[in-house]
């Protein structure tokens, strides 16, 4: 069972991290009390799925279980916070659209979009080459 947590663990913190479901399951079939924090991936991997009611159960049980909760609260309340915007977003969805933007595109991969507040600056990482060597000014 541990084997499993340690592996979902891994596989969550990944850019894969919907393999862990399987882990955390049968980690959970085998001995749920195999780690204390068992708990909260699960619920971690029910909010990924969009169960959000059921994400937030789990996550306030796993907060008056687990006996470090303290020391992780800003993390569960965070979390608990994205499942409430996250049924707020489902019953109130918006129409929108991406625009591939031509001018960026490169046959490398441009990823981790982020946009500034206003909207007038956009930052990405890219594993494209430049002029000095694949070193950046």
């Amino acid at each position: 069972a541990l084997l499993n947590y340690k592996i979902g663990v891994c596989l969550i913190n990944s850019t894969s991290p919907a393999k862990s479901f399987e882990y955390f399951k049968k980690a959970k079939e085998l001995d749920a009390n195999c780690d204390p924090m068992l708990p909260y991936y699960m619920a971690l991997m029910n909010q990924f799925e969009g169960k959000f009611d059921e994400a937030l159960k789990m996550y306030i049980a796993f907060e008056t279980s687990y006996k470090k909760a303290e020391e992780i609260k800003i993390f569960t309340d965070q979390r608990k916070r994205e499942c409430e915007n996250g049924k707020k977003i489902i019953m109130n969805p918006l129409r929108v659209w991406v625009d591939n933007m031509d001018q960026l595109n490169t046959e490398a991969d441009e990823l981790s979009p982020a946009v500034s507040v206003d909207g007038s600056e956009m930052v990405f990482s890219s594993d494209r080459k430049n002029e000095n060597g694949g070193i950046m000014p």
